[in-house]
C-alpha cells in the first residue's frame, strides 16, 4: 500500500492511482530521483520466495514456508 501525506495530519491511499495494485512477493522499496525530473521515483525489488502463494486475507500477508530450502 502507498499513502500520500496530505500535510494536514491525514494520509490518502494512492496505491491504485500509482499503479501498485499487483499483490506479490516484494520488499525493499527505495525512493530516489531516477530520471532527474525533480520528483521521487519508487524502485521496488522482488524478494526471494520465502513465502507461499497462499494469501491470508485475515493477516493481509502471504503464508510463510515451513522449510526455506523448498521452492
Amino acid at each position: 500500500m502507498l499513502f500520500h501525506n496530505r500535510g494536514d495530519g491525514t494520509f490518502e491511499d494512492v496505491t491504485a492511482a500509482a499503479g501498485l495494485t499487483r499483490v506479490g512477493h516484494f520488499q525493499t522499496p527505495v525512493f530516489f530521483d531516477y530520471d532527474n525530473d525533480g520528483k521521487l521515483d519508487l524502485f521496488l525489488t522482488n524478494t526471494g520466495r520465502w513465502t507461499t502463494d497462499v494469501f491470508d486475507s485475515t493477516t493481509h500477508a502471504f503464508e510463510g514456508k515451513p522449510d526455506l530450502g523448498t521452492l
